[in-house]
């Protein structure tokens, strides 16, 4: 008779310094890559590649052979992706959904490394950075998703990424502190606290979706809510076009990361970036 697997001990967690918060924060060419993976083994097939996508002038240069194996490329005055044969648009709530696919793969491999440091498979130290991986697979995907794929994303782009990602992760050495103080109990919250940090990757996806509307020119945003049961704070919210310095972020609701609404975007001269 096999003996029982042997637990380890819960051990202490990770401290993280804001220094160090600011390295792990840092987007490099392997985190790139690592996100590249993530995105083709979780998206749906067809669009396995849509964040390859180049930017659609691209397909007018000679060597546009090579643009035209992509399944997808980017048009930049529209702030859309398009097929590459035959130019039509993605609309942005395809993209938004897909991406809610891409995320929910981050959010279940939280939960299932939650469930193994629950059972004593593993120790808080390795799951702090199990978590803080799959946070970084889920902002950067949301990110490179809402920005036009991984040829858009500029280093400026990237930087305000790692702002994201610093917030997420000052969240999770917070949350590692209260499990080793006993202040967060190994249950089920425990469980649900965790996959919200797969969630929250939607908030991300809003965030670098705000920043692309701006720098194009549009000056006011709405929420729109989605298909969900919805707070208090997201049914208040929506339905109200403000500046978008006044817009409430995705995540900032009773709801948290858990909210399922969305923004849109209007230009002074009454262009809607998307029908709510």
């Amino acid at each position: 008779m096999p003996l029982p697997e042997r637990k380890k001990a819960r051990g202490r967690p990770i401290e993280w310094s804001d220094a160090d918060l600011d390295r792990l924060a840092q987007v490099s060419e392997a985190d790139v890559e690592a996100a590249r993976v993530f995105w083709r083994a979780n998206a749906p097939g067809r669009y396995d590649d849509l964040l390859d996508a180049r930017p659609e002038e691209d397909s007018l240069l000679p060597e546009a052979i090579a643009v035209a194996a992509l399944a997808f490329l980017w048009r930049e005055n529209e702030r859309r992706y398009v097929t590459s044969i035959t130019l039509r648009t993605i609309q942005p709530d395809v993209v938004r959904r897909v991406y809610y696919e891409v995320a929910g793969a981050g959010r279940s491999a939280m939960i299932d490394v939650s469930g193994a440091f629950m059972n004593g498979r593993i120790t808080l130290a390795e799951w702090q950075l199990e978590m803080a991986k799959q946070i970084k697979l889920v902002h950067t995907t949301a990110a490179a998703g809402a920005q036009g794929g991984w040829l858009q994303m500029s280093q400026a782009d990237w930087g305000y990424t790692g702002n994201l990602l610093k917030n997420q992760y000052g969240f999770l050495d917070n949350f590692a502190a209260e499990v080793a103080s006993g202040q967060q109990p190994l249950n089920g919250r425990f469980v649900r606290r965790a996959g919200m940090y797969g969630d929250a990757g939607r908030g991300s996806y809003e965030s670098m979706r705000g920043r692309l509307h701006r720098d194009a020119g549009f000056t006011e945003a709405q929420r729109v809510l989605g298909a969900a049961d919805h707070c208090v704070d997201c049914v208040d919210w929506a339905g109200v076009w403000k500046n978008l310095a006044e817009i409430e972020p995705i995540g900032s609701s009773v709801c948290r990361s858990n909210c399922a609404c969305s923004i849109i975007y209007r230009s002074a001269a009454g262009e809607v970036s998307e029908e709510a």
